[in-house]
């Protein structure tokens, strides 16, 4: 049986300023997403995992693709 979640707290959350999401943020979410053991919109499970703010996630979740073009050298070469 899979877990509801609500995303009405979700929906609420201002999203970190893009700007301010370092490399290290990124890497940290984009671990926990690689490795596909949770549900990214799950802010209770995901938070844990990779140590950052709900509003941090948010906000590479809004930007995925520019953060992702921005840190992608670095990405590739852990």
């Amino acid at each position: 049986m899979s877990k509801v979640i609500d995303l009405r707290k979700y929906t609420k959350l201002i999203p970190t300023p893009v700007t301010e999401i370092t490399k290290e943020q990124f890497f940290a979410y984009e671990r926990t997403r690689m490795e596909g053991k949770v549900n990214m919109l799950d802010l209770e499970a995901v938070c844990p995992l990779t140590g950052l703010k709900p509003e941090d996630i948010k906000a590479i979740q809004q930007n995925f693709q520019v953060l992702n073009q921005k840190f992608n050298k670095s990405w590739k070469s852990r």
